[in-house]
């Protein structure tokens, strides 16, 4: 594995063969210094193409480290071919892709929008695909459109996004909630239920400030402190998508992300198995939005959200 990133990206939280010091499960596919497969600790089993390295320290803060585009992380017999997608085939990612996440993290930087960061982007020299050793500049799409795959460093103030509370145990989840409500500075679920809305409401009115919007919102891309990772389906005006396709339609789009808000907003009270009436959590988000971007013109669709039950 050859480091390319220096042009791409400020910062690269590991070097070279300490990588795979770290990996310990194997997968279909992955790419290796010597010739031999190596093998990879997951420790979060939803994403199909994401791993948890540990912590690291980072800003003076210590941070999770993950890994994406590292190929399927559970054993499918088949690979997945998304037509939609290109950069999810056989559970990679594009370089193209890599580079836009990063430079669209960038943008948000400076905007002081919540989220975790993308740091860093290593290219593949040679990739392992069922037990066979391929050059990375052999992969295709569908035999035509050549793919060149790249492993994305990103971290994150929570190691868990909000999906993967379904699948923790009664005392995980237990555990886990205790710890964010220190971490959020709040005193009681309560508290720390109305401080998550409040970062997901500054976040997308400030999005939609910046006249950008997110496409993919949910609870496989929110940690459970409100911080948005993954920016494939971001847009943001200083980074335009090469397809012209997404860069139209902003405030229809911007008006189906407030409802993937609400979405959002509901898994994290059903996943955590708390009391917290989504009416109320509605009126919040809405509220907060409002303070956040005072100028506004959603007035007509928060009038038909304004129902009681």
């Amino acid at each position: 594995m050859t480091n390319k990133n220096t042009l791409l990206y400020k910062y690269n939280p590991v070097e070279g063969k300490e990588l795979y010091s770290k990996l310990k499960m194997d997968f279909p596919i992955f790419s290796s210094t010597n010739g031999s497969k190596h093998s990879v600790e997951l420790e979060n089993p939803i994403h199909g193409r994401s791993i948890c390295l540990g912590e690291i320290d980072y800003q003076n803060s210590k941070r999770w480290l993950f890994a994406k585009g590292i190929g399927w992380t559970k054993q499918f017999t088949e690979f997945l071919f998304v037509d939609k997608d290109i950069e999810y085939y056989m559970g990679l990612q594009n370089i193209e892709e890599c580079l836009r996440e990063w430079e669209v993290s960038e943008s948000l930087n400076r905007y002081k929008f919540w989220k975790g960061d993308v740091l860093a982007g290593y290219e593949y020299d040679y990739l392992f695909l069922n037990g066979e050793k391929i050059p990375a500049d052999e992969i295709t799409y569908n035999g035509e459109q050549p793919f060149r795959p790249c492993m994305t460093y990103y971290c994150s103030r929570s190691r868990y996004r909000v999906f993967d509370v379904a699948y923790m145990t009664d005392e995980k989840r237990s555990q886990h909630l205790e710890w964010l409500i220190i971490t959020s500075q709040s005193k009681t679920v309560k508290e720390y239920m109305e401080w998550f809305i409040d970062r997901t409401a500054y976040n997308v009115a400030l999005l939609h400030k910046l006249g950008g919007v997110d496409d993919s919102l949910s609870s496989h891309n929110v940690t459970t402190l409100g911080e948005k990772i993954d920016f494939e389906l971001v847009y943001v005006p200083e980074v335009p998508h090469k397809e012209s396709s997404w860069n139209d339609n902003i405030y229809r789009r911007q008006n189906k992300e407030i409802l993937y808000a609400f979405d959002l907003i509901i898994d994290l009270i059903a996943f955590f198995h708390v009391d917290f009436n989504w009416i109320i959590s509605k009126d919040l988000f809405i509220k907060k939005y409002e303070e956040y971007y005072p100028n506004h013109d959603r007035e007509s669709l928060f009038r038909k959200l304004n129902f009681k039950r």
